[in-house]
């Protein structure tokens, strides 16, 4: 119980960490994002209004900014570009931006690059004249951002199973220390926990049948004492290895025994080592009824097995 707690904390520490941390990181970056998008529109609204009132060569004071800025003609040739040269510039008739932009007025596209660790945001605009304007603005990929932080990730889940596992320890103690110290005998007194409840109050039912079923053994049990003890005939319990299982004073005296058995009883033979008492102990065993006479006795004991087969004779 106390591995399986322990375990299950640790393992439930680690994947909420790890959970958690790529959960903060994809919503940061969703916010991130979408206030990066916001710029980008407002930047492309406020050149959009700059170039249709001052013309084309407004553009030429944005070439150090860090967004890309680009002027396509109306049919998709490249006039303007701040980071490239126009002339070497592929037709942008085909760009999805540019189209929407040409039949809605504004259009904006997102493109991965091959590797996946960067993305490009572009977002163009319809100039009264029919040109577009694009501006574009590289970032990192969600996937790029993720392996960014991962690191840290990996440093905050170490640190977190290094404390769960120290606290789990000693929580699992405290959990199991109450279940060790329930007296199964009054299992109805211990109110530890209450999903216990059930299991406690079944042992609690089996130790009052036990209870009573041994209150039973004992009646009987004294019951055939007290009717061994005043039978005049001697008998003997005995097992396969000879060893005494129950007697009466009888036998003892029928035997000659000087003392009674001790309280392990011990073997019948230390009662009486005469040559046909011996002899009658081994018949019985074997499963055979022998009869022995003893000297200046008024009674002789006879042998026989009590239950052939039950592997306890007896020799009465």
């Amino acid at each position: 119980m106390r591995k399986k707690i322990f375990k299950n904390m640790c393992l439930l520490a680690v994947v909420t960490i790890l959970l958690s941390s790529l959960l903060v990181t994809v919503a940061y970056y969703g916010t991130s994002n979408s206030q990066m998008k916001a710029e980008v529109r407002e930047e492309a609204r406020f050149i959009q209004g700059a170039v249709e009132l001052s013309g084309q060569g407004y553009l030429d004071t944005v070439e150090g900014t860090p967004n890309r800025i680009t002027l396509i003609d109306t049919d998709g040739t490249v006039l303007f570009d701040n980071q490239a040269d126009p002339a070497s510039m592929e037709n942008h008739a085909d760009r999805k931006e540019v189209q929407r932009a040409s039949t809605t007025g504004a259009g904006e596209a997102t493109r991965m690059s091959d590797t996946l660790a960067e993305q490009t945001f572009y977002y163009a605009v319809k100039l009264e004249n029919g040109q577009i304007l694009r501006v574009a603005c590289d970032t990192d990929s969600v996937f790029a951002a993720v392996l960014a932080v991962l690191p840290w990730i990996i440093s905050a889940a170490l640190v977190v199973t290094i404390f769960t596992v120290l606290f789990s320890n000693f929580l699992t103690k405290k959990i199991v220390a109450p279940i060790n110290q329930l007296d199964l005998n009054a299992p109805a007194d211990d109110g530890v926990y209450d999903e216990l409840a059930p299991l406690l109050s079944k042992i609690n039912r089996q130790n009052e049948v036990i209870a009573q079923q041994m209150k039973s053994l004992r009646e009987k049990q004294e019951e055939f004492t007290s009717i061994t003890e005043n039978m005049s005939e001697g008998f003997l319990v005995l097992d396969r290895n000879t060893d005494i299982l129950s007697y009466n004073t009888s036998a003892l005296r029928l035997l000659g025994a000087d003392a009674a058995p001790a309280e392990n009883h011990g073997s019948a033979l230390a009662l009486n080592r005469s040559a046909g008492f011996r002899s009658a102990v081994d018949a019985a065993l074997s499963g055979s009824r022998r009869s022995l006479r003893q000297p200046q006795r008024t009674a002789g004991p006879s042998g026989r097995p009590l239950l052939p087969g039950d592997g306890q004779p007896c020799v009465p």
